[in-house]
Order: C-alpha cells, then sequence, then structure tokens
C-alpha cells in the first residue's frame, strides 16, 4: 500500500514537472517575441504603445491593506468558531455524562422491578396470593390480554368487590414492606373507597339495564350514577368518554327510549368476539381456508347444543370443590343489600370516603 502511494505521489510530481517546464519555454517563447517586437531596425529599444511599463505603487498598497484586512477578518471569525466548538464541546459532555447516570439509574431501578414482581409471583407471595382471590370468584387473569381482566372478569370482580377488597386489605396488611409509608388504617381505607366505587357503579349498571323502567327506576339510577361519579373522581380516576355518558345522557335515553336501554346492549356482539378470537386462536395453523371455515362452524354448533352444555355443566358441578360465588352475598339478594347500603351510606355521609 505505501509503494503504491509513493509511485502515485512520484508520478504526480513528475507531471506537475512537466507542466511547469512546458509553462517555462511558453514564457521563455512569449518574453522573446514581445523583446523583437520592442526593438526597430536599428536595433534600438522601443517603448510598447498603450503599456504601462512603470508598475502602480498606490494599487499595491491598496491591495495589501485589504488582503491584511481580509486575513483578520477571517481570523476573528475562526476565534469567535473554535470558542464556540469548546462551549459546545462541554455542553455535549455535560449532557453525555447526565445521560450515562440517568441509564445507569434506569438499569438499577428495572432490575430492582424484576427482583419484585419474581418476589411477589411467588406460590407464597403477594400478588400470588391476590390471584388465589380472584380465582374463588372465578376470575382469570388472561395472559394473552397483557395480564389484564376482560369484561366477563370484570362483571365478576364488581359483584363480588366486597369480598374480593376484604381479602385484598389483608394481604396487603401482610406483605407490607418495612419502609411503607401506609398504616393498616390507611390501608383499610383505601379498600372500603374502591369497594364503593365498584359497588356503586355495579348499582348504576343494573338500574340502567332495567327493561321497561318505571319513574322510580330513573329515579334509583340518578341516584346511583352521582354517587358513582363522585367517588370516581375522588379516588383520582379520570372521567372518560364512557363516564360523561352515564352520567349525562343515560337518563334522558332511559326516559325517551322504547323499553329503556335493557334490551340494547351489546354483551352478544362481545361474547361473539371473544368466541372468534378463540376459534381463530385453535384453528391458526389449518392452511385450508374451506377447512378452516367448517371446523370452526362444527365447532361452535357443538359449543351451543343444549344436551351436550347440560353434560359439561353436570361435569363441572361434580368435580368443583366449590366457590364464593355459590354463598348468600353472590345471589341476586345479596348483590341489591349490598348495593343499596353503599348507597345509603354514602348519601348519609357515614361512607369512608366521605370522611
Amino acid at each position: 500500500m505505501e509503494k503504491e502511494t509513493k509511485r502515485k505521489i512520484l508520478n504526480i510530481c513528475q507531471t506537475m514537472s512537466q507542466s511547469d517546464a512546458g509553462n517555462l519555454e511558453d514564457n521563455e517563447e512569449e518574453s522573446n517575441e514581445e523583446e523583437e517586437d520592442n526593438i526597430d531596425v536599428d536595433g534600438n529599444a522601443v517603448e510598447a504603445e498603450g503599456d504601462d511599463v512603470t508598475p502602480d505603487k498606490n494599487d499595491n498598497n491598496d491591495g495589501n491593506t485589504a488582503l491584511t484586512q481580509k486575513i483578520k477578518q477571517l481570523e476573528e471569525e475562526l476565534r469567535k468558531l473554535s470558542a464556540d466548538a469548546k462551549a459546545r464541546q462541554k455542553q455535549r459532555y455535560t449532557i453525555a455524562t447526565r445521560l450515562k447516570k440517568a441509564r445507569a439509574f434506569y438499569t438499577r431501578l428495572k432490575e430492582r422491578l424484576t427482583s419484585m414482581r419474581s418476589e411477589r409471583r411467588r406460590k407464597d407471595g403477594m400478588e400470588a396470593k391476590m390471584e388465589e382471590v380472584l380465582k374463588k370468584v372465578n376470575v382469570e387473569i388472561q395472559r394473552y390480554h397483557g395480564g389484564s381482566l376482560t369484561g366477563k372478569d370484570i362483571l365478576k370482580v364488581v359483584a363480588n368487590a366486597t369480598f374480593i377488597f376484604d381479602e385484598f386489605a389483608k394481604i396487603f396488611k401482610e406483605f407490607k414492606r418495612e419502609d411503607c409509608v401506609l398504616e393498616d388504617s390507611d390501608i383499610t381505607k383505601l379498600c372500603e373507597e374502591h369497594k364503593l366505587v365498584f359497588l356503586l357503579w355495579d348499582g348504576a349498571f343494573s338500574c340502567a339495564r332495567t327493561i321497561n323502567p318505571k319513574e322510580q327506576d330513573v329515579k334509583m339510577y340518578k341516584r346511583f350514577v352521582d354517587a358513582a361519579v363522585f367517588c370516581h373522581m375522588k379516588i383520582g380516576c379520570s372521567v372518560t368518554p364512557k363516564v360523561h355518558l352515564m352520567l349525562k345522557h343515560v337518563v334522558q335515553q332511559m326516559k325517551s327510549f322504547p323499553g329503556g336501554l335493557g334490551d340494547k346492549m351489546e354483551d352478544w356482539v362481545e361474547l361473539m368476539h371473544q368466541t372468534g378470537q378463540r376459534l381463530r386462536v385453535r384453528f391458526r395453523t389449518v392452511k385450508c381456508v374451506r377447512k378452516r371455515a367448517k371446523a370452526m362452524a362444527r365447532t361452535i354448533q357443538l359449543d351451543s347444543n343444549p344436551a351436550i352444555n347440560k353434560q359439561i355443566g353436570g361435569v363441572a358441578d361434580r368435580a368443583s370443590r366449590g366457590s364464593y360465588s355459590k354463598n348468600k352475598d353472590s345471589t341476586s339478594e345479596g348483590k341489591e343489600e349490598r348495593r343499596i347500603a353503599a348507597l345509603t351510606a354514602f348519601e348519609r355521609g357515614d361512607a369512608v370516603i366521605c370522611k
């Protein structure tokens, strides 16, 4: 590589030397021609017409002065740019240092969070205990849903809010860390507030779904939704469009829509979505579209067969060891009693959230 570079440099130098020699010969020929033109027949020198042989010193001085000023101007600009570059370099170093510290801090937090989650997910951890409580009311954490609850599971939580949050309060107190700023009374208050919100929303939705509602049903809904929205905002939840609709528009719709809103729910649409999703996941490996469609249709037919469903239900009842859902508190009478009790406590000001 070095030999090739040297060879290229030598070629360039030879080319430049030949070019300079050629230019020198051309200049000498031009100079000789000019001298011959400036000599007359007798051999005397003749001054060329229109040419001023003597150079103008003032023009040279002006040119030197302008060049000097230009050099000074460029030097001044160079100093300014150098100073600006140093300042930017210092700023860049500061930002890079802070970013490095932030990344290190983020890594430590991430490791700590991972450690906490793994500890909670142990069989005897807090998260495992909470999942056990949810399983008692047949609530499942859907992993495919990002670990969140689907609509049917949310309804189960609402229907069993009293049992769930009472058990959660016990778990939170048992697994409270040493540096926790909450006292046992604060944990109890927090769980009671969330339980109240769930009960009030349960009452509001129950009234809104009444078929052919009467005037007393509309008034009861108004009481529930006013209390639910107040407590909803009190615990720090945001007012979503659905909350706005429940507060501002459902009362008028219950009065104006024939039959009310009870027979206009979209539960069947949500059920179809869930069923379709399960079938698509189940038969996703079947490449033939026709075979896949037939298999999905056959499965839907079997799932909707009353005799098969009765047999499945009987087997499940015999194998089940019982759950909280069979207790009196989970019956329709028990739900209604808890809703009315929560609403009455709120309106009297006896609820924890009112204090």
